[in-house]
């Protein structure tokens, strides 16, 4: 009996854990947001779908009054990266839906930049689904 309980509980376990993997969200934490409107990237992530669009949700944010910008990069390389979405202002606490522009399927590199929308030094913190 206590192994099958054991069981149940393992897989419930891992139940969650998966759930939370599959909705694809990775947190970036503090990133900078420079003063004189300088850009910052998160890492590179390879897409898991063929949705044409990114979720950002921003958690925490300082030292932005006017928010912050972020957009949808692909490339290869610093060299040819380059912007596949418009920009979109956000606030502390703001989900939204970011759209590509250029098509980029499941497999595709995909990252995200982001900018301070006032001329001075900031953090932010959040989760993207780059799906």
């Amino acid at each position: 009996m206590k192994t099958a309980l054991s069981a149940v509980a393992l897989t419930a376990v891992l139940s969650a854990f998966t759930t939370v993997n599959a909705a694809g969200n990775l947190p970036y934490y503090d990133y900078n947001l420079y003063s004189g409107y300088q850009n910052n990237y998160t890492n590179v992530h390879l897409k898991t779908t063929n949705d044409q669009y990114m979720w950002n949700q921003v958690t925490a944010m300082s030292g932005a009054p006017n928010g912050a910008s972020f957009w949808a990069i692909t490339g290869n390389n610093s060299s040819d990266a380059h912007g596949i979405s418009n920009s979109y202002r956000m606030y502390k606490g703001e989900r939204r839906k970011i759209f590509l522009t250029e098509k980029l399927t499941a497999g595709g590199r995909i990252q995200m930049g982001m900018k301070n929308c006032a001329n001075r030094t900031g953090k932010v913190s959040g989760e993207v689904d780059f799906r």
